[in-house]
């Protein structure tokens, strides 16, 4: 990963502590607008290490599995959906497949409920 796309990722990080932070004063709508940048910022970075060739697959499943949990989290069941399948689809080590099959299964109630609606 290169130092620009690190420091992209550690800004995420850092927005989503801001998100904890709001969560704890219970300003939803302040934490859902970090929820969102931080998303924004780690689909990026995921996506950027994706097209690199030389980012490891442990690497890269982290990071898209980061993206989908923020994008879970801040109502995008279909995105988080893309993000679990690139994830999966790229041999990731056994313990992290298992997280994002576990990602999944929170995932897809959501998608469910997208397509009653």
């Amino acid at each position: 990963m290169t130092l620009e796309l690190e420091a992209k990722h550690n800004e995420a990080m850092a927005l989503v502590d801001q998100a904890d932070a709001a969560q704890r004063r219970r300003d939803t709508v302040r934490e859902q607008q970090l929820r969102h940048e931080a998303f924004l910022k780690e689909k990026e970075v995921a996506l950027a290490c994706a097209e690199q060739k030389d980012t490891p697959a442990a690497t890269l499943a982290i990071l898209l599995c980061s993206a989908a949990s923020l994008a879970s989290e801040t109502g995008q069941p279909r995105e988080a959906e893309r993000l679990i399948a690139r994830a999966l689809s790229g041999d990731p080590p056994h313990a992290l497949a298992e997280e994002l099959r576990e990602l999944w299964e929170k995932v897809r109630p959501q998608l469910r409920s997208l397509q009653a609606a």
